[in-house]
């Protein structure tokens, strides 16, 4: 018995192994691709609102490394207000429809509230990645706990104390769109 148990071969983890993963000679390329809206560069609740991307090329889309990316701009002038968001870029989308050759793939209504709601149950890590991808400090969790420094030498921040971003400010935001078809890991075709 014992012969059989020393005959096994050792198998390290994949979280530990460090090895580059096997090349394949039939991939002769790899570039980052950005689209931008359709339509215009500038959305607000009293201008255009619909936003529209189309995704197209000849080449392959990883669906894992898609991203929805914007600036988030508060355009107040008053000093006194500063946009405070308690959840993450995706919460400014009511809508998102999915479609290929005309055809609804994807649609979902209420896209900012499903989102949120599926984005609770992640990883506790998972969800800091997201918000470090995003505004940087989720409103909706206590931290710092009024010890520390704000990285601007602003006073600590908490839920109770959050600072959100000032009059006149901007920052750029992005996220993972919660869509089962980018959720799969299978590449996709752009030119279909």
């Amino acid at each position: 018995m014992e012969s059989h148990a020393q005959a096994t071969e050792d198998y390290l983890i994949e979280g530990l192994s460090f090895k580059l993963a096997p090349g394949a000679s039939y991939v002769t390329n790899r570039r980052s691709v950005t689209f931008y809206p359709q339509g215009g560069n500038s959305y607000a609740p009293n201008g255009v609102k619909v936003i529209r991307l189309a995704l197209t090329g000849e080449g392959w889309l990883d669906p894992s490394t898609l991203r929805v990316m914007f600036d988030l701009n508060n355009i107040t002038t008053d000093t006194a207000k500063s946009l405070k968001t308690i959840s993450g870029p995706w919460s400014f989308f009511r809508r998102m429809r999915l479609m290929a050759g005309g055809t609804i793939i994807e649609d979902i209504d209420n896209y900012a509230r499903t989102h949120e709601m599926f984005h609770t149950l992640v990883s506790p890590v998972k969800r800091q990645n997201d918000t470090i991808e995003g505004f940087g400090i989720a409103g909706d969790i206590l931290r710092n706990r009024g010890t520390g420094a704000h990285p601007d030498g602003l006073p600590a921040q908490n839920g109770f104390n959050y600072f959100g971003m000032p009059a006149g400010s901007g920052r750029t935001v992005l996220f993972k769109p919660l869509s089962g078809l980018f959720a799969q890991n299978k590449y996709i075709p752009l030119k279909y």
